[in-house]
């Protein structure tokens, strides 16, 4: 029995990933005076396209068997950016929510190394729940190890107190296929590298 999410085949890795991130957000512009009006919404989701290279016939068997199992956009599978994984800054320790409630663009964490200064670093990644988020803020911990992370996504549902925060390498999130290769499962084609997309699950 397959249980989602799953994992996808680690070899070969990827050569390419395109990140688009989408907001819900909309302008508009009256006729007459040419003043804008701006609405905001909660929709923010990520787009991703993965681009994988030429691969023997035993990790292609891998690959199309991981499109079978998702069964198209059903199934879920946890995705993280192994070509930009590594913090750029000089995260320490193992961070936690730190209070419980907290939704929006700000996230208060402890657990941290205490007053390391440049803790993360803008575009640095940290999994929250389910969702993988960037650091939009380069952030210090205080004499406490605790940190306010301002985040895009912005937090919609509120995470536990002390959940643990995954960053760098560990962080992941959960996607599903919006579209696999359109020869199907021809495993020759496969043999020659291919893309496909994917959308986070909110």
């Amino acid at each position: 029995m397959i249980t989602y999410p799953i994992d996808h085949p680690t070899s070969p890795g990827f050569t390419g990933i395109k990140w688009s991130p989408r907001s819900a957000v909309a302008t508009q512009e009256s006729p007459f005076t040419f003043h804008e009006k701006t609405y905001v919404w909660a929709g923010q989701q990520r787009i991703v396209g993965i681009e994988l290279p030429a691969m023997a016939m035993s990790d292609a068997k891998q690959w199309s068997t991981f499109g079978l199992e998702l069964n198209g956009s059903e199934g879920t599978f946890y995705l993280r950016d192994s070509l930009g994984k590594y913090a750029q800054g000089a995260v320490t320790g193992i961070g936690y929510v730190k209070g419980a409630s907290q939704t929006g663009q700000d996230l208060i964490t402890d657990g941290w190394a205490a007053n390391v200064s440049g803790l993360f670093k803008k575009g640095d990644w940290i999994q929250v729940g389910t969702r993988l988020h960037t650091v939009l803020v380069d952030a210090d911990s205080n004499a406490s190890g605790e940190a306010t992370l301002s985040l895009w996504p912005k937090i919609r549902t509120a995470p536990a107190d002390n959940l643990e925060l995954p960053y760098g390498e560990n962080a992941k999130g959960l996607f599903r296929l919006t579209s696999f290769p359109e020869f199907g499962w021809d495993v020759s084609r496969l043999m020659v590298g291919f893309t496909f997309q994917a959308k986070e699950v909110i």
